[in-house]
């Protein structure tokens, strides 16, 4: 088997790094490398990344997130934000003005773009025998990353993205049936048993209690809603 396609199959998401160990400066900017060589909308680019090696900042980011200590046990700490403020600046070199919120689309242009970028970083780290986990949480404490960053409006924290010397073995989470997610030709329904089977794997597997109660729990928290409106309008992004 191709050995990228084999490292893509095996990913896992590691949250427990060796503390001594430190990331060499050519691993790192390959790594970025990558990142920046990610598929793009019109070669927009529409997203930052800001490597964290502060260890006070890092430590400030855990005390808001305390269940993520990886982000400072880490060797380093990539901060992925959505960026149009670049945008803008062409808007101001000619003289002239876009409403950045007006348009839904936009977000979702910063938000691919950026996750795409993410995607391949993720796979340069663990080509190079390293290990990373994404870290979701970050925008949940959006005004304390934008002023802890010193963010411009127009850009908004996504994620971020761990990266050491695993010392834990993850388990790999197996993934929904293709009967529930890949398609040929058109879209095709399917009965909710299917997943009450992945449900069942997960729980038999203990690694989930109940995965579709956490997606149905992810949708009910109207905090996390609230905390995401209010910072892209922060932001003049909504």
């Amino acid at each position: 088997m191709n050995k990228m396609i084999e490292i893509m199959k095996d990913h896992s998401s590691h949250r427990k790094f060796d503390v001594n160990y430190e990331l060499p400066e050519q691993d790192l900017q390959l790594i970025i490398e990558c990142a920046k060589q990610a598929s793009t909308y019109i070669n927009g680019q529409f997203y930052s990344i800001i490597i964290v090696k502060d260890k006070e900042k890092r430590a400030q980011m855990v005390n808001s997130n305390p269940l993520n200590s990886h982000i400072l046990n880490s060797s380093v700490f990539l901060l992925f934000i959505m960026d149009l403020n670049r945008s803008n600046k062409i808007f101001q070199h000619h003289h002239t003005s876009h409403d950045f919120s007006d348009n839904i689309d936009h977000l979702f242009l910063g938000s691919v773009d950026t996750a795409l970028s993410c995607a391949n970083a993720i796979n340069a780290v663990e080509s190079l025998g390293l290990g990373c986990v994404v870290v979701g949480g970050v925008r949940y404490h959006v005004d304390e990353i934008i002023d802890l960053f010193k963010l411009p409006t127009l850009t908004y924290p996504l994620f971020g993205l761990s990266i050491g010397k695993p010392i834990d073995t993850p388990v790999i989470k197996p993934r929904l049936s293709n009967d529930t997610m890949i398609f040929t030709d058109e879209y095709k329904d399917y009965s909710y048993d299917l997943i009450s089977d992945y449900d069942l794997i997960l729980s038999k597997n203990q690694l989930s209690e109940s995965w579709s109660d956490s997606i149905k729990n992810y949708f009910n928290n109207d905090s996390l809603k609230e905390i995401t409106r209010k910072g892209l309008d922060k932001q003049k992004l909504l």
